[in-house]
Parts: structure tokens; sequence; C-alpha cells
């Protein structure tokens, strides 16, 4: 996953609650099913390491001299001959690979427990009216009101003032 996308799984919308509290398990569910199988891979990439070791132990007890090594050999320079050893090496990156993407995963799942109260909680908040609707000051609201209703009879009476006026044109004209 890339930053982008860990970001907007673990981002909760507050318009958007009750989408982000369905698929929660979905998520949940998908990344538990990951981190399983990536668990079955590191125990099966431990036993490969495991195996690796114990046959390089095994060439170096019956041929030492193909290693360098004296006739009589103890553990410590079987386990330097070990380390050494390309397969080991080989193997023991599979198994760090492996153990990388469990240690990735179980924060994703460990991380899901932290977005799961983040949402409960923002629900809790959102039941309790604690997201804020715009707020207008009772005396403001009069101060508009009035104001809507002046603007109403000023509308209204604009035309019969204009029709007053052409009336009175009309009259002094009749009067001349």
């Amino acid at each position: 996953m890339n930053t982008k996308e860990e970001f907007d799984i673990y981002f909760i919308d507050m318009n958007r609650l009750e989408e982000q509290a369905a698929e929660h398990t979905f998520l949940l569910i998908q990344h538990g099913k990951d981190l399983k199988d990536a668990k079955e891979e590191l125990a099966q990439a431990k036993a490969v390491l495991e195996l690796a070791d114990a046959d390089i132990g095994h060439w170096v007890v019956k041929n030492p001299k193909k290693y360098n090594l004296p006739e009589k050999i103890n553990a410590a320079m079987i386990t330097r001959v070990i380390l050494r050893h390309k397969k080991h090496k080989k193997t023991l990156k599979v198994f760090q690979e492996a153990q990388e993407k469990v240690n990735t995963l179980t924060i994703y799942v460990n991380a899901y427990d932290h977005r799961k109260r983040m949402i409960s909680e923002a629900v809790k908040l959102h039941g309790d009216q604690y997201f804020a609707k715009p707020y207008i000051a009772t005396s403001e609201i009069k101060e508009i009101v009035e104001q809507l209703e002046k603007r109403k009879i000023r509308a209204k009476t604009k035309p019969s003032l204009a029709k007053d006026k052409r009336h009175s044109k009309k009259r002094k004209r009749d009067n001349r």
C-alpha cells in the first residue's frame, strides 16, 4: 500500500460515518486474512531456513576440509560457516522479507482497532449533536426578518408609486 491509500483508509469522513462503519468490518477481515497468509509464509520461510542451516551444518561436519576447518571442529566454527554460506544468506533474506510483511500487516490490523474506536466516538458525538450547525443569534434573526419584510413591502409599493406618478402627469396635462 502506498501512503495515500493508507491515509484514505484511516481517515474518518464525518459526513459518511454510516458507510465507513459498514466497510470497517470488511476491511478488517481483508487485512486479517492477509496477515494469516503472511504468518503461514513466515512459518514456511523459517522452516526452510532451519532446514538449510541443518544441511549446511551436516556438510561441514562431514567434510570440514572443504570449508578450511581442522578435523576437530566445534559448534562455533560450524555456526560461522553457516552464516557465511550462500544458501543461508538466500533463505535468510526470504525469511526477513516474510517477517517484514507480517510486521506491516500487524500494524494495519492494530490500526483498525484505533479506527473502530474513532468511528464509534464520532458516531457518539454525532448522536449527541456535538458537531455544530450554523448558529445565528436571536437578535440577528429578528434584524434579518425585519429587513426582509421591509424589502417585501417596498417591492409591493414601488409599482403603485409608479402608477401614481403616471396618473399625476396626466392630471397635470389635463389641468393645463
